[in-house]
Formats: structure tokens, C-alpha cells, sequence
């Protein structure tokens, strides 16, 4: 095999294929180029060696021994690291840039090269804050490296995924606050609605009330439109006489007045009109929820009868409920 940059010219690789034939093993850049330098000038075409060629190329290329002593850098790889060829070159990797030992950059290296297989890395350089991308070509006789500086690169990546993370914020907060908004709004017009529904209703019974004789026939009237303005499942209006403690009368409005049943003065003292009345103000009753103004027989008549929410509001009149 023969593992060189793509950027090397054709002649040099017709040239090496005849050498290559002739051996199984594997050469790398630095193999080559003795290879290239040692040949007779009558077969080597122009440019007159390999360093004009790998000098020509924007990469850095350096070649290593087995024993990691630089045998070749061209001069794009020494200003990526901010030396001269000459100053290079006979130089241990390890002894001049001590920067390296210890970290996962000469592991890498030193594992591809026992291994003897072509490494691709890219990585942050802590020391030098920059970032590098390596080639890795091993042989049994050295290896050459072909990396560059993607700095650039990487600090335009971050930048456009620090753009991105800043725009999908941006997009959520938005998209938080049109659903705060909208959730506003549809409780603003709930309220609304359900005022609307009281005034429609209060309207309406003041308009039946007008021509009614019986107060029976006005209270049931009243059952009525309060269920279907305000759209309860029930509407239950009783009349009774405290000081004899009996009912009345029992008024049914709403679809489900036929769940409604009749109960004796005694079980509503005990329940949440029992309360509504020794209290006089109104009362709340969730739907599921045990209520401690009951006592446990009206809780269990709630059960029975499918009674869901309950809102019991007393009605004075003259001063009287």
C-alpha cells in the first residue's frame, strides 16, 4: 500500500508504484520522501524533490521517525506551531513540546502507531486554546501527520449553535407567553360569558315575573330560567317554614330534575342548606370531595343521587329567609 496526500503529483505516484510492487510493506510520507531525495536525477522529474511538493500545500505536514524525531516539517506546519523547519527538524516530538506528554493526544498517537492504523482526531488544545485537526499515518518506519489550525471553524460553530440556542430561548419565552396570553384570555372570556349568562337570566325572570299571579308559578319559573341560562344540570328551590321546621314547597328546573329527589326538613338542616341557613351566607359544595358541613347520611344521598357540584345561596326577603 502507499499512503500519501491526495495533493502529491501524478508523476511521483507512478514513480512510487514501481517501488511499491516490488515490496509488501507500507510506506509513509517520510519513507517517500528519502525514497524521492535518493533518486537519480535523470529519474526524477521536476519539482526537484518532495519538500518543494509538501511545501506548496496549506496543511501541515511533519514526518516522524520511529523514535518520534522530527525528520521533515514543511513550513505551513511550523507556523501552525509557531517555529521554523530548521528549528524542528532532528528534534524529539516529545522533548520540544512537552505540552504534549500526559495527554490524550500522545495516547492516541502512541496507540495508532502500535497498532499501526490511520487515525483521524479533533480536539481542544488546552495549552495553546486552540483547536486541531490531525491525519495520522503510521508505518513500521515512522509516521507523518498532516493537521491544521480549525479554530476558526470551531469558534464560528460554537457561535452558530450559541445563535441557535439563543433563538430556540427566544422561541420558548414566546411561545411561553402567547400560551400565558391565550390561557388569559380564555378565562377572561369565560368570565365574561358567565356573566353574560347571569344577566341574561336575571333579565328574563324579571320579564316572567311581571305578568305571574301565583308566587308557585313565579318560583318555578325562576327554577327554570336559571337552569337554562346559567346551563346547570339542577335547580332545586325550596320554600319551608323554620319555626315549624317542614318544607313547603320543592321546585325542580334543569335536564336533570329527575334525579332530584324529595327529602324531609330534618336531612336538609343536617346538610349544606342546614349550614347555608344558620350561617346566612352562600356555600360552595365541589363535585367528589366529602363535605364536612354534611353530616355522613347527606353524604351518602349525594352518592346515591349522581349530585355533582352544589351551590346553595339563601334568599331573603323582608328581611326573612
Amino acid at each position: 500500500e502507499l499512503l500519501v496526500y491526495p495533493c502529491l503529483c501524478l508523476f511521483f505516484l507512478r514513480r512510487m508504484e514501481e517501488i511499491c510492487n516490488q515490496s509488501d510493506e507500507i510506506y509513509c510520507a517520510g519513507d517517500l520522501l528519502m525514497i524521492f531525495n535518493n533518486m537519480p536525477d535523470n529519474d526524477r522529474p521536476p519539482p526537484q524533490n518532495l519538500e518543494e511538493v509538501l511545501g506548496r500545500i496549506s496543511d501541515g505536514v511533519a514526518v516522524f521517525n520511529s523514535e518520534w524525531k522530527l525528520t521533515f516539517i514543511n513550513e505551513a506546519g511550523a507556523r501552525l506551531v509557531g517555529r521554523t523547519p530548521a528549528g524542528l527538524v532532528d528534534k524529539n516530538l516529545w522533548e520540544e513540546f512537552p505540552e504534549f506528554v500526559s495527554t490524550p493526544i500522545q495516547v492516541v498517537f502512541h496507540q495508532a502507531m502500535q497498532a499501526q492504523r490511520e487515525t483521524h482526531l479533533q480536539g481542544c488544545f488546552a495549552p495553546w486554546g486552540r483547536w486541531f485537526e490531525v491525519h495520522f499515518y503510521p508505518s513500521p518506519h515512522g509516521v507523518t501527520l498532516y493537521f491544521n489550525d480549525i479554530s476558526n471553524y470551531k469558534n464560528t460553530e460554537a457561535a452558530l449553535l450559541q445563535v441557535g440556542s439563543n433563538l430556540q430561548k427566544s422561541n420558548d419565552l414566546l411561545e411561553a407567553r402567547v400560551q400565558e396570553r391565550t390561557a388569559n384570555l380564555l378565562t377572561a372570556n369565560a368570565r365574561l360569558e358567565e356573566n353574560l349568562r347571569i344577566t341574561a337570566a336575571l333579565y328574563n325572570i324579571s320579564r316572567s315575573l311581571k305578568d305571574v299571579e301565583k308566587l308557585e308559578n313565579a318560583i318555578q319559573q325562576v327554577a327554570d330560567i336559571l337552569a337554562g341560562e346559567l346551563l346547570y344540570d339542577r335547580v332545586n328551590i325550596i320554600t319551608f317554614n323554620l319555626e315549624q321546621k317542614v318544607i313547603t314547597g320543592y321546585y325542580r328546573g334543569g335536564p336533570g330534575r329527575k334525579e332530584s329527589v324529595t327529602v324531609p326538613f330534618q336531612e336538609l338542616w343536617d346538610g349544606l342548606s342546614g349550614w347555608v341557613l344558620r350561617e346566612r351566607k352562600p356555600a360552595l359544595s365541589p363535585k367528589g370531595m366529602l363535605d364536612e358541613r354534611e353530616s355522613p347520611e347527606v353524604q351518602k344521598r349525594r352518592a346515591d343521587t349522581h349530585c355533582g357540584a352544589i351551590i346553595v345561596v339563601p334568599v331573603m326577603f323582608q328581611n326573612e329567609i
